[in-house]
């Protein structure tokens, strides 16, 4: 049983280099900045606020660039790979990541998560107003039934 968990724990370290993560990684903390940016902007955020939102965005994306190491996640990685996939998974992945189509999945998905979540952050700006307007409503419901509840007893 321990030479299939260091068999199946070369496989993950071998998948995790093969798609690049560590790379990958690297690249979401330097897309964190902008990320935010844009949710400033797509909120109405007004133009002259930009220099101060400019600063923040800056100092949160070093303490996530500080947060978020390779070094930090990679062993969390390795054991929630280790749980979800089975040895002939990680070898297919592996396999997988090896050739053309996979190597150009692994360079193109970080632009697919951008575009998605620009995508996400549009539908969302137009879901906010009902979910707040549903959390409002249900607030004052609560607030009216616990009223109700403290002027029986």
């Amino acid at each position: 049983s321990q030479a299939d968990d260091n068999s199946k724990k070369k496989l993950i370290e071998e998948l995790l280099e093969v798609t690049d993560a560590d790379r990958m990684v690297d690249q979401m903390s330097d897309r964190f900045a902008p990320m935010l940016q844009q949710m400033f902007e797509q909120a109405g955020g007004e133009k002259k606020d930009l220099p101060k939102i400019n600063k923040y965005t800056e100092k949160m994306s070093e303490i996530y660039k500080e947060e978020m190491k390779w070094e930090l996640l990679e062993k969390d990685f390795t054991e929630i790979y280790a749980r979800v996939f089975s040895e002939d998974e990680i070898k297919a992945m592996v396999e997988f990541y090896k050739t053309e189509a996979g190597k150009s999945m692994i360079e193109k998905m970080p632009q697919v998560i951008q575009e998605s979540m620009a995508v996400s952050q549009r539908f969302m700006k137009n879901i906010m107003p009902k979910i707040q307007e549903l959390a409002k409503e249900m607030a004052e419901e609560l607030s009216s039934s616990k009223k109700k509840t403290l002027q029986v007893h």
